[in-house]
């Protein structure tokens, strides 16, 4: 289960088992992972407030390299505002959640903010306790480490080769490049979904061959 099998990964909690949260515990789990150089912090959890600090230490995370993803939460079109923080600032790529059809799930929160969508639509991850070694469930949750896993693919693949990506602004350009509508956005869909496939499309002899070379870099990671 996941997408990129072989990253270091940091689990740190900052909801209670009702799934209570304050935004005091965002800062300081955002703090403790820039503590630790993580490279992307996957937030499926997200909080209708931002005072001060978490406007900071969000954007103390973009300046380190820092990429955070975060659903947008599962408000649909419930209020005038239905993207949740820290979704909303610009240093934070945002989620939403698409069905197997590829269309918005209702429950997908709406708003310009919006980035991408990721299917959100009965997603199979680990279990939270003993009894239950796997479960399924659906949501903007379930899309978001979607996509974090993609972007850990990325910047390994681009730290072994070009090293080009810097910031949340470059991976949030290369996404928008492999998404159903780079040219359009809307608060529906953002961008639409991922096919990466997209930006590797049109290619000459030479990027035929470089392009067998990712192809089995990939095949790599997947066989590690």
């Amino acid at each position: 289960i996941g997408i990129a099998k072989n990253v270091e990964l940091y689990v740190g909690k900052i909801l209670t088992d009702d799934n209570e949260t304050k935004e005091e515990w965002f800062v300081k789990g955002i703090k403790w992972a820039i503590e630790k150089k993580v490279d992307v912090i996957s937030l499926s959890v997200s909080i209708n407030t931002c005072q001060h600090e978490l406007f900071k230490v969000v954007n103390e995370a973009a300046l380190n390299g820092i990429i955070i993803v975060n659903c947008s939460s599962n408000l649909g079109r419930k209020f005038q505002r239905n993207i949740s923080y820290p979704g909303r600032l610009g240093n934070v790529l945002c989620i939403g959640g698409h069905e197997a059809n590829g269309k918005p799930m209702p429950l997908s929160s709406v708003g310009r903010e919006l980035d991408l969508l990721a299917l959100g639509e009965n997603i199979w991850s680990l279990g939270g306790n003993k009894q239950l070694k796997y479960t399924q469930n659906s949501g903007t949750s379930q899309a978001t480490p979607q996509i974090a896993g993609l972007i850990a693919l990325l910047i390994k693949y681009d730290r072994c080769n070009e090293n080009k990506i810097k910031n949340v602004n470059d991976i949030r350009n290369i996404l928008r490049e492999m998404s159903a509508s780079p040219g359009h956005h809307d608060e529906y869909y953002g961008h639409g979904s991922l096919n990466p496939e997209k930006i590797f499309k049109n290619r000459s002899p030479q990027e035929e061959r470089d392009q067998t070379i990712k192809t089995r870099f990939y095949d790599s990671l997947d066989e590690e």
